[in-house]
């Protein structure tokens, strides 16, 4: 029997693991190559400790981070844009085991299947965003009407595979009831369609476990646990979906967070710390433009704050 003392009675939870040396990028060849071929590729992996000790790592609640898979979403899809994302939050999934050429083995991730997996929530993120304002133009790129056939989806080329995720989304032999709310001039309901099946597809892919954990105050609890990190995003995309819930970017550490609760619509930074910081942040370089013989006035100016406060810094 499982224990988490740190459980919140939720239906969703999950925490995942980041060596605190971070990762790199290693060449290296799939240990079960029957499975994943012969072919050296390039493997994001944990760092190597020194002295061949064991990593240690740190753990975190992926679900903490209200905004994370907008965060995951616009992660750069190359090297370094991997890394930065890896070395705060980790590896999507468990990997498969490598091994380089001087013998060294380790679990890692195809820089390929980094790519697909952020470009394909990228997509789901963008068409979610442009059924919020409306923007029907966007959506006409992608969601399209044929009187033979119906809507159909024709989404962007998916990275190193030259084919691109299209499927039908309702045709009058498919979806008679469905077809009957759709207008053909308006792709905003197909649009809905298709993000569910885009995010549907996922969750299915990745797998999340149904189980009876022990929590010492309430017993039994029934949780719905992720099986990787990959599939915890994805998860917290459906939920954002079905709350349509709104998000805004940290001014501070750029970071996205939901905007709810006690959270006002214009909030500006995700934690108290982040506010804390930018306010020390402002208030240090009000005193470095003082001391260049700024006006007060000037200062507020370029800071965004008011005359009377940037006074109160420079003393």
């Amino acid at each position: 029997m499982e224990y988490y003392p740190y459980l919140e009675k939720k239906l969703f939870t999950f925490h995942w693991t980041v060596p605190e040396l971070g990762f790199e990028w290693l060449e290296a060849k799939p240990v079960d190559q029957e499975s994943y071929g012969a072919e050296q590729a390039e493997f994001l992996t944990a760092c190597r400790s020194a002295g061949g000790q064991l990593p240690r790592y740190r753990s975190y609640d992926v679900f903490a981070e209200t905004g994370l898979f907008r965060t995951f979403a616009g992660t750069k899809p190359t090297k370094d844009g991997i890394v930065g994302f890896a070395n705060n939050y980790g590896l999507l999934s468990g990997g498969i085991e490598i091994a380089t050429s001087d013998e060294y083995r380790a679990r890692g991730q195809y820089f390929e299947g980094w790519v697909q997996e952020i470009e394909a929530m990228k997509d789901v993120v963008m068409l979610w965003d442009a059924i919020g304002t409306g923007d029907v133009d966007f959506l006409s790129k992608f969601i399209r009407w044929d009187r033979r056939n119906g809507w159909y989806y024709v989404g962007p080329e998916i990275p190193f595979h030259g084919a691109r995720r299209n499927f039908l989304i309702s045709s009058p032999i498919k979806d008679a009831e469905v077809m009957a709310l759709l207008i053909e001039s308006d792709p905003i309901l197909p649009a809905n369609l298709t993000v569910s099946e885009l995010v549907n597809r996922k969750m299915r892919e990745h797998g999340t476990m149904p189980r009876l954990v022990w929590h010492k105050t309430k017993g039994q609890t029934f949780q719905m646990v992720p099986k990787s990190l990959i599939a915890a995003l994805w998860i917290q995309t459906a939920k954002a979906i079905e709350g349509n819930r709104k998000y805004r970017q940290c001014d501070e550490c750029q970071k996205w967070f939901e905007v709810a609760g006690d959270r006002r619509a214009d909030a500006r930074f995700c934690s108290d710390a982040c506010r804390f910081k930018s306010y020390r942040k402002r208030r240090d370089e009000a005193g470095r433009l003082s001391k260049e013989g700024l006006p007060v006035k000037e200062i507020a100016k370029r800071l965004g704050s008011d005359v009377k406060t940037v006074r109160g810094w420079i003393g």
